[in-house]
């Protein structure tokens, strides 16, 4: 006969594999997509995640943009470049050509 704890210690073990399969799988794909999930079901999913990244990271560089306009609303040209670092500058002017 099987004791109760023997049950209990044989769950707490399968528990903590399927805990350090999810780790191993989040840390090696950034997903966990299941038990014998296929390399294409794990492209699939990574690919929808790069489209919603790329949506958010658009909509969060025109927040930006939005906020650095209402910022420097009113400022002179003189006060707007007070503001800039000489590598700010730099950066900007090399990224015009």
């Amino acid at each position: 006969m099987v004791r109760a704890t023997e049950v209990a210690l044989a769950v707490c073990k399968e528990e903590r594999d399927v805990k350090a399969a999810r780790r191993i799988s989040a840390s090696t794909y950034g997903i966990w997509h299941g038990e014998g999930a296929l390399a294409s079901e794990l492209v699939s999913r990574c690919n929808d995640r790069l489209d919603t990244l790329q949506k958010w990271t658009e909509n969060v560089k025109a927040l930006k943009a939005q906020a650095q306009s209402k910022l420097t609303e009113g400022m002179t040209l003189k006060e707007r470049l007070a503001g800039i670092t000489p590598e700010e500058l730099k950066a900007y002017l090399e990224g015009q050509n």
